[in-house]
């Protein structure tokens, strides 16, 4: 849609200073000389969901409850709590997640969430500062789902339609991204109304986006180029 040079972290690209180069999930680009949408460094935390909590518990931004401790999780299961057990922190779309309860054993890993009971849940698209789009994650009809990870193989769609986003959503989703250094992200938050709450789940780096969501992004950064980077400082 943008009708620019798309280049791979270690392709041949000569970079100028009044270029403006979209990082789109990759944290291992070269120390080019270009403004850059999306520093490597902060993509590294965004894709790894315990250094992701670390830094937004950091900045007082909300996520579900967690731990590392093994110990602490038992407790939270003899509780009656539903916890996470996040095999892998770097993983997408539900992979690497146990969910233990009361009738089985925790098992062995590097961070454990308790189960927020969050009714909405919502990808918020931020970019620098502002809300671009938001999208609410439903149920699919006829589709038998999984009310512990809701993804796309278990019968949720990210729809538009008639979408109202809280302003407690909207606001905590464009804290997250700033307390982990991005330019922009989609928030994959959840609601709880009756606290009106709302807790950080991820923040995505290179979402999947179509129709709408790109032609949004591509007027963000366009206006973002012309304002800030051509004719700016």
């Amino acid at each position: 849609e943008l009708s620019v040079k798309r280049i791979r972290a270690n392709g041949r690209y000569r970079s100028r200073y009044r270029h403006l180069v979209i990082n789109w999930g990759n944290s291992t680009i070269p120390d080019w000389y270009a403004r850059i949408l999306n520093k490597p460094e902060s993509v590294a935390i965004a894709a790894n969901k315990l250094l992701t909590f670390e830094k937004l518990k950091e900045h007082n931004v909300s996520t579900p409850e967690w731990t590392t401790s093994i110990d602490t999780a038992k407790e939270w299961v003899q509780q009656g709590i539903e916890v996470y057990a996040r095999q892998t922190v770097t993983g997408h779309s539900g992979s690497g997640i146990v969910v233990c309860s009361a009738n089985q054993d925790v098992v062995d890993a590097p961070l454990y969430t308790k189960r927020v009971k969050a009714k909405t849940e919502y990808r918020v698209h931020v970019f620098k500062g502002r809300v671009l789009d938001v999208q609410q994650k439903r149920k699919r009809n006829g589709v038998e789902t999984n009310k512990y990870i809701r993804n796309l193989a278990n019968g949720y769609v990210y729809t538009r339609n008639d979408v109202v986003l809280p302003d407690i959503v909207q606001r905590v989703s464009i804290d997250g991204v700033a307390a982990l250094g991005l330019d922009f992200g989609a928030v994959d938050i959840g609601y709880v109304e009756n606290e009106n709450k709302a807790y950080v789940y991820k923040i995505n780096t290179a979402p999947g986006i179509e129709n709408t969501t790109i032609t949004k992004y591509k007027e963000a950064i366009l206006t973002y180029y012309q304002t800030e980077v051509r004719h700016g400082t």
